[in-house]
């Protein structure tokens, strides 16, 4: 007897133990939305257009999960905001951009429902790349409040030729969330380089709030590879603090692509109104097209998710609001230098997007497996700094179709003064001026208006490209 009651006691003890290293937290996650577009989920009708833009909802019930579009996160809203950057109505904006449900080969190798997300042109510039336009087509949530941790994860399609769209080298996000003024977190593809795609995610406080910018931390992954025309499972968990407890963990098919710690509440305290589930939206050509699947929304880590790690504490890294030294890069990451594109959605109005007629043929992937045991800790490399080759008096041309402003400013009130084409020449006669996340620069063309370029849509004629390496050499 004292034998079995030393055994059972031994047994409760390993049990015990177990529980108190598995990875789930102790208070379990809930489950909030959950869809895959079965049943009698359609697209609504286009509505509440306002000049350059419109909105267009997500109806009907999934009967497969049990739950019904509208998706709503902590009360609120949500709906695609078909931002045309040009004078559209619900007429006419199908010509920009349309989203459908559609059946087609899924990420099981089966066919399913899955939802179609397209742009075919731009509102300034057709197919060619928009510079610093802000043409684009996302799912928006906006939260009645913000109640507390949060995790989503979809699967994702992006189309074949997506390397070829994204050269020259440009930027692509597929998921991102603004506060009311002060604080965003963005999970980007980018070509910096000139290289085959890469991860970029990025804490800064480009929200629409009229701040000065900064940004606080930047992961720079080019070890998950970027899964192009294959499904992938996108993740993210947050937990928001304004101390070294603060998290964001973003994973595709279960390899963390980035995991940071600290603070994550800019200086207005300000909540998270509008989340991009995900975006389209890009610097390259046109058109541009993805498939979502299985989307999920969860107010914790869900039970059972093996390949996400337990949060644990780092040591504490520099005040919110502050450009920090981030532990993900190792590197001060007070810059606008990245030249990405940062209007995203970022009126704040209610969305939605026309309808498509077009039947898209998707060919059957080879299934995806997705990783179930913990990862192994992630080694990012430290991104390169920008050393600027431009100067002023240094000779450049336009790499696209480029939008020229009277001020440095990618705002919509900034008065565009012309679009210059691509090739045009001029000179740099005032510079660099950091705003909206972009280097700019004050450019006299020799033809047309002269005016502030974003650097990004700059490269060196061919003497000032002899000139810069002499100046190395």
């Amino acid at each position: 007897m004292q034998q079995q009651k030393a055994i059972l006691l031994f047994t409760f003890s390993i049990i015990i133990a177990s529980v108190l290293s598995s990875p789930t937290p102790a208070n379990a996650a809930n489950l909030l939305f959950r869809s895959g577009f079965e049943g009698s989920v359609t697209m609504g009708a286009i509505n509440n257009c306002y000049g350059t833009g419109c909105h267009q909802p997500i109806v009907g019930s999934d009967n497969v999960t049990g739950y019904s579009w509208l998706a709503s996160v902590w009360g609120g809203t949500s709906d695609f905001h078909l931002l045309v950057d040009a004078p559209v109505t619900a007429s006419t904006v199908g010509n920009y951009m349309s989203n459908q449900i559609q059946t087609v080969t899924g990420h099981n190798g089966t066919q399913t429902r899955a939802l179609y997300n397209s742009i075919t042109q731009s509102g300034c510039c057709g197919t060619n790349s928009q510079g610093g336009g802000s043409t684009q087509n996302p799912y928006e949530l906006h939260p009645a409040k913000e109640a507390g941790d949060l995790y989503i994860s979809y699967w994702l399609k992006l189309q074949p030729d997506l390397v070829q769209k994204m050269t020259p080298q440009t930027w692509r996000p597929i998921f991102e969330w603004k506060t009311a003024g002060d604080y965003r977190l963005i999970a980007q593809i980018v070509t910096y380089g000139n290289v085959a795609p890469w991860w970029q995610i990025i804490g800064d406080n480009n929200a629409n709030g009229g701040l000065a910018y900064q940004r606080f931390w930047e992961v720079d992954n080019k070890t998950v590879a970027v899964p192009v025309g294959q499904w992938f499972k996108f993740e993210v968990f947050w937990h928001r603090s304004s101390g070294s407890d603060g998290r964001v963990w973003l994973a595709v098919n279960g390899n963390v692509i980035a995991d940071h710690y600290g603070p994550n509440i800019g200086v207005k305290n300000a909540p998270i109104n509008r989340i991009f589930m995900p975006n389209l939206y890009s610097g390259g050509s046109y058109p541009i097209y993805q498939w979502i699947d299985d989307v999920e929304i969860w107010d914790g880590f869900p039970q059972g998710a093996g390949s996400i790690p337990s949060p644990t504490i780092s040591p504490a890294p520099a005040p919110a609001g502050q450009a920090t030294k981030s532990a993900d890069s190792g590197q001060a990451t007070k810059s606008a230098d990245s030249g990405q594109a940062t209007k995203s959605a970022d009126s704040g109005q209610a969305t939605k997007s026309a309808d498509s007629p077009a039947t898209t043929s998707d060919p059957a992937p080879e299934p995806t497996t997705v990783a179930t045991a913990e990862p192994a800790p992630l080694a990012v490399s430290a991104p390169t700094p920008v050393a600027y080759v431009y100067s002023i008096g240094t000779r450049v041309k336009t790499s696209s179709r480029l939008k020229i402003r009277a001020t440095a400013s990618n705002d919509r009130g900034a008065n565009v003064l012309c679009v210059q084409r691509k090739g045009s020449p001029g000179v740099i006669i005032a510079g660099p001026a950091m705003s909206d996340g972009y280097t700019w620069w004050k450019v006299n063309f020799d033809s047309g208006c002269d005016g502030w370029a974003v650097q990004t849509y700059l490269s060196l004629t061919a003497l000032s490209a002899v000139m810069t390496r002499k100046k190395v050499l």
